[in-house]
């Protein structure tokens, strides 16, 4: 999720962000259940970062928030696609076909 944190904190934090979701999905694992099924109090065990938005991630809002060239947003799929059949010479799917 996004936070306000100075863009060069943000990266020298990664490294330690992806080692602690390792860690919660681990735990998850272990417990036997879902991210949605864990309190708040057991995801800020493992980093107080972890707020109530954190309930918010789903594979629909990652995919949304990606939206930069070559990101996985529907506006960036569309381009990509569009791009794709101009080089290769289809204008569109129906030429395609």
């Amino acid at each position: 999720m996004r936070k306000e944190v100075p863009f060069h904190q943000a990266h020298s934090t990664v490294g330690k962000l992806d080692n602690t979701v390792g860690k919660l999905v681990q735990y998850a694992i272990n417990k036997s259940k879902g991210f949605e099924e864990l309190n708040l109090d057991e995801c800020r065990s493992f980093s107080p970062l972890f707020a109530k938005d954190v309930y918010i991630i789903t594979a629909e809002v990652s995919i949304v928030a990606r939206n930069v060239i070559g990101g996985t947003a529907l506006e960036q799929v569309v381009a990509a696609l569009a791009q794709a059949r101009k080089l290769i010479g289809v204008e569109n799917e129906k030429q395609a076909d």
